[in-house]
Formats: C-alpha cells, structure tokens, sequence
C-alpha cells in the first residue's frame, strides 16, 4: 500500500486531464523513443548550432588578427594563441553536449518506460485486491445477515475497498499523464498511448575495478574534461604574462607641472590576476572531479545495496510459493478457503512485482554507472 501512495505521489507530479479520447499508437521501443526525442531535442539543436556560432566567431577573431597585422605591423600571439585555445574549448564542449545531450535523453527515456510500466502492472494488481476485497465484502455482508459478523468488520471492508478504487482511478491518470510527459519529450500527439517494449534481463554486477570505472569517468565526463580545459587555458595566460599583455602607460607631465601615467593601462590583466585566474580554475576542476568519485561510489554502492535486496525478495518469493503448495492441501483438508489462497497468491503477485521493480532499477543504475555523463 505504502508503494502505492508514493508512486500516485510521484506520477501525479502536475497532473492535466486532457479532453481528447487516448489513442493506442501501437508498440514502442527504447530507441525509437529515444530517436524521436533527439529529433525534438532544443538543447541538442542548440547545441549544434553552437559549434556553428563558435566557428563563426573565429573566423572573425582570425580576420580582425590579420587586419591588426596590415595594418600596424603588430599583434599579440600570445593572446591569439589563448583566444584559439579557448574557440576549441567552447567548441569541444559544445560537441560534448550534444553527445551527452542524446544520452541523457536515452536515461530519461528508459526511465519514463520503466515508470509507466511500473503503473501498468500496478494497475493489474489493484484490479486483483479490488476483486478479493469485493468477495471478502460479500462474505462479511452474508455472515452479518446470519448474525456470524459485525458491523464495524463490514463498515471497515467497504472502506478499504472504496479507498483501493479511489487509488485506481488516480493510478490510471496519473499514468496517462506520463504518457502525456514522455509525448511531450519526443514531440508526438499528447493523447497518443503505447505498448511499451521494455524487458530487462536481470544480472548481478559481479566483480568491478572501481577505481578504473573512476578514472574513466575522470578521463570521460564531459564537465571534467570542460574544467581540464580551462585550467589549461588560464595557465597558458599565466605562462606567457609579458609586459606587453600588461601595459603600463607612459608618464607624461603636464602643462600644470603634474605628472600623468604610470599606471596599468584599463582592461589590462595583471600577474596576481591571472594567478587567482588558474587557482579558480584548478579548484573549479578538483570539485568536478570528486563530485564524479563520490557520485560514482554511491551509485555502486546502491548496487551492491539493491542485489542483496534482490537475493532477499527472491528467498521470500520461494517460501511464499510453498506456503501456497501447503494451503493447498489445506484447502482439501477443510481447513482453510478458496479465498484464503487467493489473498495469498496475490500477496505473491505484489512480491513479484516488487522484485521486477528492484531489476529494473539496478538496470537504471548500471547504466549510470557505465556512463560519465548520468552522474546525477
């Protein structure tokens, strides 16, 4: 019950009824969902268009240092070659995004599937303990009427099996208003409902170097190689810090007597500045660094944490399969019913359930775990 709360909590995130009648657009796979939504994708397009932007602003920057060139003799390239350092940053990250961007989309996606299909199986379950509470009624109703039950037991029955309707209706529009979410990411019809293809084939981890998945998140995740970038960026400035990028002005004395100059010419850089430039850059990029480690860790621990769990539903789905054996035979001996069986059974149903769940959410949590861009 407390499951079910929580994941109407989750789904009914602002809920919208639509007046439009839901249409089954037939089957759906993760990656036709996932190609349609990089097609609808603003972040990837713009994306793209800023390696587009950055390119363009290069060839102005190389045009203008030319210019300079003809026409005073003089440039700074020092400067140019920190100004071209930072056009295949922005660039790089730029392609970086897009990249991430489409698998970020992927994540997002497989996570949609798995919700909706979490609801849907929720939705069968709740059909099933609607069932059993209307003939458990029924029964209280009848034994009640014989002068064998109470009143309260009745009053208590007839609510639990209002309260589990009220909890249907309210699973089955929050789940059309993921539909509607997951439509809205790929950019098709909001009314449009699917029959998702989402099978998971659960396996354990097994053995990990996790210091190797570390250091290829370090190598890999595109905001710490965006940081490594800048830090060589604000060195290569700091490196080559001359007095030409540092200018001061001439003295020149007045016709007053006082003297003018002397000073660091406006918009010039100083040393100190271009120091506290890279240890910004260098903090900046440590902080990158062991927010991916310590996000990595606790992913991998969340594994490990999650197939313990795993192994435990699967011993209580193996002792709840033979109490069902058992009351079998009860139920020839007379000492038990048909009904008694059933609660059973569907508390089996919802222990099932409850380990397709935890699957599914290791398959979500491995996948994090291979890729340096989910860390989130």
């Amino acid at each position: 019950m407390k499951f079910i709360v929580a994941l109407i909590m989750f789904l009914s995130v602002s809920v919208t009824v639509y007046a439009e009648e839901l249409v089954n657009a037939g089957p759906l796979t993760i990656e036709r969902a996932t190609s349609n939504a990089v097609n609808n994708s603003r972040q990837i397009r713009g994306a793209n268009e800023q390696i587009e932007m950055v390119d363009l602003a290069e060839s102005r920057a190389e045009d203008a240092f030319w210019g300079s060139l003809h026409a005073f003799g003089q440039v700074d390239i020092v400067q140019r070659n920190v100004r071209n350092m930072q056009f295949a940053a922005n660039r790089a990250f730029a392609s970086d995004s897009a990249l991430a961007g489409r698998e970020t989309l992927q994540f997002v996606v497989t996570n949609h599937f798995s919700t909706i299909t979490t609801a849907q199986n929720e939705l069968e379950i709740l059909d099933a303990e609607i069932e059993l509470l209307e003939r458990e009624l029924i029964i209280l109703e009848l034994m009640l009427e014989l002068g064998m039950g109470s009143s309260i037991s009745v009053r208590q029955a007839r609510h639990n099996l209002n309260q589990q309707n009220h909890n249907r209706e309210l699973l089955e529009i929050a789940l059309n208003q993921n539909f509607v979410e997951l439509n809205r990411i790929m950019g098709t019809p909001l009314h449009h409902i699917f029959d998702l293809i989402f099978e998971i084939e659960y396996a354990p981890l097994g053995e990990v170097n996790l210091s190797r998945v570390i250091t290829n998140h370090d190598r890999n995740n595109i905001n710490i190689r965006n940081a490594r970038r800048q830090v060589d960026i604000a060195q290569e400035e700091l490196d080559n810090h001359t007095i030409t990028s540092n200018q001061i002005a001439p003295q020149q004395q007045l016709p007053d007597g006082t003297w003018t100059g002397g000073n660091i010419v406006p918009g010039q850089v100083t040393r100190r500045e271009r120091e506290l430039d890279l240890s910004s850059a260098q903090r900046n990029l440590s902080t990158e660094r062991e927010n991916s480690e310590n996000r990595v860790r606790d992913i991998y621990t969340n594994i490990r944490q999650l197939e313990l769990n795993i192994e435990g539903i699967y011993l209580q789905i193996e002792l709840l399969e033979m109490n069902l054996e058992l009351m079998e035979e009860q139920l020839l001996a007379g000492q038990i019913t048909r009904l008694d069986i059933d609660r059973t059974a569907s508390n089996l149903l919802r222990l099932e359930e409850s380990l397709r769940q935890m699957e599914a959410t290791h398959h979500i949590l491995h996948i994090q775990l291979e890729n340096t861009n989910l860390l989130f």
